[in-house]
């Protein structure tokens, strides 16, 4: 599975091959995607799901926020935040989706990305609270 990154800017597409590289290389220094060929901001990944009801679900992934996770004995447990709008391409973000990643791959492992048998990664009230103040610090409305 990978990311295809689309831009408004330059009409191209880039392509992030797994979650560890799109964090580390499609964000620009406010945690939103941008181009890799013209460097715009302002980037997107359109995603679109089929609801348990039948219903299509739509969205834009417009930045990701890391969430700083140092509990002991779970050094390759990243979590983050998809920063998501539902309305189109230059829609303000209205959402967010918490999922997390396991990078095993120095010790002979997998990359393993999703929300894992017990569901989402669940955040202590530090963590929520760093997820907010980003957001505001990148001028998200509430």
């Amino acid at each position: 599975m990978g990311y295809n990154i689309e831009c408004d800017a330059c009409k191209k597409s880039s392509w992030a091959s797994n979650i560890v590289e799109l964090i580390d290389d499609h964000l620009d220094e406010n945690q939103m995607l941008k181009c890799a060929n013209c460097g715009a901001s302002g980037a997107y990944i359109y995603k679109t799901s089929e609801t348990q009801e039948g219903e299509e679900w739509e969205r834009w992934i417009k930045g990701i926020l890391r969430i700083d996770y140092h509990d002991e004995g779970l050094e390759n447990y990243h979590p983050y935040v998809f920063l998501i709008t539902h309305k189109g391409t230059q829609g303000k973000i209205d959402s967010v989706q918490i999922s997390y990643y396991k990078d095993l791959r120095k010790s002979g492992g997998e990359l393993k990305h999703g929300h894992g048998p017990g569901g989402t990664p669940v955040l202590d009230l530090p963590d929520i609270k760093n997820i907010l103040h980003k957001m505001k610090d990148m001028g998200v409305d509430f």
